[in-house]
């Protein structure tokens, strides 16, 4: 039919120019007015689509699939009662055929009606409990879709007790005993698995995923060979592989697995992201950026991409293009604090303080909102420039002649931030009389109280600023070691040696 051909071209407006042709043609075609409400639902015309879904039902009261067809344009309706009945008339139409349910299913859990939704797999598989496809779906809604391992517990073991001899039914048991991280269990079910069907290269993926969990590397890579040799032209034993080649940090090889992968399926995102990461990992950071631009390419909200791709042009000193990068992941993403916080980064590299304190500020009001994120908020107060000393240390690096950039005001702020620091530890009146004695003596060592009694001595004044404890005094001359180091004078404290001891570097 030239409508259906037009469908799956997505052209919903001419397909249903055909079918309203086709229903001039006849008009008691069931098909035609199925195919037009299909189409007059594609294009968001809800209720001409009933209305039309309702002659193809007048003309033919047995079809299932207009009753399910019924039920999905009630559902966009928002009249959920009656698209729930839909559903049960389509299978009350055929009792024994598993779509009508687990399109009832599917709409619950869209509800967010969990137990109704599992209450329709069981009613289909207490029907037909010889029907392996009623006990499958079930357990892909509770561990996929729910992750509620737990509870697929007694499905697969009710499926087991049916199907004993079925791979696919320890294949489940597998996946549930590995999400339950009882991988023992788990590689005890894929071994039953594969002696029942060798040739099934899924369940050797299945098998190496528990292997490589147990960390039992080896045996799990070889086990992916097993699969290869059964699929050489299929790219999830090669993803497989190259997971645990990644685990192992063995990464040229995972990405020459990666780089299969992409081969044999060209249109996978995911691996074009993994292929980018291990470039990185190699400090590959080009080639990397093209992995990452094919990712983009075929997936363009690729958030973590994003990310990576900006952090590979970092690398490369191209923080133009990373910035580019943050601008674009942040029209899709305007409230995102991880890339605000990583935006302001770049924007301090091209010295743009101003916006990247911006950033900052912005980033942090998203994080803390609902107490989402208060590290990454705690991140951005601590990352905030401070724009005062930011020109004062331009100004120092400008008298100088040097060069500025980010990595060098920040090397300034850190020297200004030093030197106020020994300013103030020589503003200590401690700091003096040990300078000036280490003039006369060079060397001395000799416990604290004898310390005590050399400043006593020589410094009777000064003393009287000081704490009377020896204990004390030690403590002092430990915060200002800095200050005494750069005068040239090395300070040994019982902490570190029996004695205290002063030396001048001059001896």
């Amino acid at each position: 039919m030239v409508a259906e051909a037009l469908s799956q071209l997505e052209r919903h407006q001419e397909a249903l120019e055909a079918c309203n042709r086709a229903i001039e043609s006849d008009s008691t075609s069931t098909t035609a007015y199925r195919e037009k409400s299909k189409h007059l639902h594609k294009l968001k015309r809800e209720r001409e689509a009933l209305a039309t879904i309702e002659r193809a039902i007048e003309l033919d009261p047995d079809s299932e699939a207009a009753y399910l067809m019924k039920a999905e344009i009630l559902a966009s309706l928002r009249r959920d009662d009656e698209a729930l009945a839909a559903y049960d008339q389509a299978i009350q139409l055929d009792l024994g055929h598993f779509h009508a349910y687990g399109e009832k299913a599917e709409f619950l859990a869209s509800l967010h009606r969990d137990e109704d939704a599992l209450a329709t797999y069981d009613q289909f598989i207490e029907r037909t409990p010889h029907i392996f496809k009623g006990y499958k779906e079930k357990l892909f809604f509770l561990l996929i879709e729910r992750k509620r391992y737990t509870e697929a517990l007694p499905t697969f073991e009710q499926c087991l007790a049916r199907h004993p001899e079925m791979a696919q039914a320890h294949d489940w048991q597998g996946r549930t005993m590995w999400y339950l991280d009882r991988y023992e269990e788990a590689l005890l079910a894929y071994e039953e698995a594969l002696r029942l069907d060798a040739s099934d290269e899924d369940l050797y993926v299945g098998k190496a995923g528990v292997l490589s969990s147990l960390k039992r590397f080896d045996e799990a890579l070889t086990v992916c060979e097993q699969a290869i040799q059964l699929a050489p032209a299929k790219a999830s034993v090669y993803k497989e592989k190259a997971g645990i080649l990644t685990r192992q940090k063995r990464y040229e090889e995972a990405l020459s697995a990666y780089q299969k992968v992409v081969q044999l399926d060209p249109n996978d995102a995911f691996a074009y992201e993994e292929v980018g990461d291990l470039l990185c990992q190699l400090g590959q950071f080009a080639d990397a950026v093209k992995a990452y631009h094919q990712a983009l390419r075929l997936m363009p909200d690729f958030l973590r991409v994003y990310q990576s791709k900006a952090h590979a042009l970092e690398k490369l000193g191209h923080y133009e293009q990373a910035l580019a990068t943050y601008n674009k992941a942040l029209q899709l993403h305007p409230n995102n604090g991880h890339l605000l916080f990583s935006r302001a980064g770049v924007l301090k590299k091209l010295l743009r303080y101003e916006e990247a304190n911006a950033d900052y500020l912005n980033a942090q009001v998203s994080a803390q909102a609902g107490k989402s994120d208060l590290l990454l908020a705690a991140c951005c107060i601590i990352a905030k420039v401070d724009l005062k000393k930011v020109a004062d240390a331009k100004a120092r690096l400008q008298a100088a002649g040097k060069e500025i950039s980010d990595e060098v005001i920040e090397a300034e702020i850190h020297l200004m931030y030093q030197e106020q620091k020994i300013a103030s530890l020589k503003s200590s009146p401690l700091f003096l009389p040990v300078c000036l004695f280490m003039q006369e003596m060079q060397e001395w060592s000799g416990t604290p109280k004898q310390f005590k009694e050399l400043l006593s001595t020589h410094f009777p004044d000064d003393l009287k600023r000081l704490p009377r404890s020896p204990a004390r005094l030690v403590e002092v001359v430990k915060e200002i070691t800095p200050a005494l180091q750069e005068e040239g004078i090395a300070v040994g404290l019982p902490s570190e040696t029996t004695l205290m001891t002063l030396t001048s570097k001059s001896t």
